[in-house]
């Protein structure tokens, strides 16, 4: 639907590499650093973590965010804790679009060997 076809546009116009050729930014928690994600979640602060990570971080007691530092929103149900994870398929899409690309990229070195594609 339109909601992928979005996610399929942003993730190709954004999907250039990260630091050390690695994924991009967008796609690494700010918490474990995984790079991509595989089951990106967004906490009650609007920014998106891998699940495990984030979990982790929120059984310790956590009331602020790991990437802004600022508390977490109250109310609507909001109080920090695991129970209000919603996973954010958008970012996962991305994930597994930028895992994809990656994997059909040449290796370095490997180009001019004089194979081609078909």
């Amino acid at each position: 639907g339109a909601a992928q076809a979005g996610a399929t546009a942003a993730a190709s116009t954004s999907m250039g590499p990260g630091p050390e050729g690695g994924a991009p930014l967008m796609l690494r928690c700010p918490i474990s650093g995984a790079h991509p994600m595989s089951d990106p979640v967004l906490l009650p602060d609007g920014c998106t973590y891998e699940r495990s990570a984030a979990e982790a971080y929120l059984a310790g007691g956590a009331r602020v965010s790991p990437k802004t530092g600022q508390p977490f929103p109250t109310g609507r149900g909001n109080g920090g804790g695991s129970g209000n994870m919603v996973e954010n398929k958008v970012v996962r899409m991305m994930c597994v679009e930028w895992r994809e690309i990656a994997a059909a990229a040449p290796a370095p070195g490997g180009a001019g060997n004089g194979a081609s594609r078909r």
